[in-house]
C-alpha cells in the first residue's frame, strides 16, 4: 500500500527537522488485519515533484534526506511525549535527540 504526506517545501541547504503530521493507512488495510498482527518487512520513501504532467522523482543530490521513521501503532495504543529524566544518559542510538516517545 502507499501513503502520501505533503506537500513540505524546502530551500537549497535548508535543514528540515519537525515532526510531521499522522498519515492514515489505509481502510482496506486496516480493516484486512483489524484484530491480527501484521508483519512490516520493509518500506520505501520517494521525494516527488508536482508537476502538471504527474510526479517525477527528485534526485537525491536535489533533496538529501536520509532520515525516515514509520511509528505504527494498534487501535488501542496511542503515541504519547513522556517526561525524560535529564540526569539519566540517553543511549548512544539517540544522542542529540529532543523527541521522547
Amino acid at each position: 500500500f502507499e501513503v502520501e504526506l505533503g506537500p513540505m517545501s524546502t530551500l537549497y541547504g535548508q535543514v528540515w527537522w519537525k515532526d510531521v503530521p499522522q498519515v492514515k493507512i489505509p481502510d482496506d488495510i486496516v480493516n484486512r488485519f483489524d484484530g491480527k498482527g501484521m508483519a512490516v518487512v520493509g518500506y520505501e520513501t520517494d521525494a516527488v515533484r508536482k508537476t502538471p504532467q504527474g510526479d517525477i522523482s527528485v534526485p537525491i543530490n536535489m533533496a538529501y534526506n536520509h532520515h525516515h521513521d514509520a511509528y505504527i501503532t494498534g487501535k488501542h495504543s496511542k503515541m504519547a511525549k513522556v517526561p525524560h529524566d535529564h540526569t539519566h544518559p540517553m543511549p548512544e542510538c539517540a544522542a542529540g535527540s529532543n523527541s521522547e516517545f
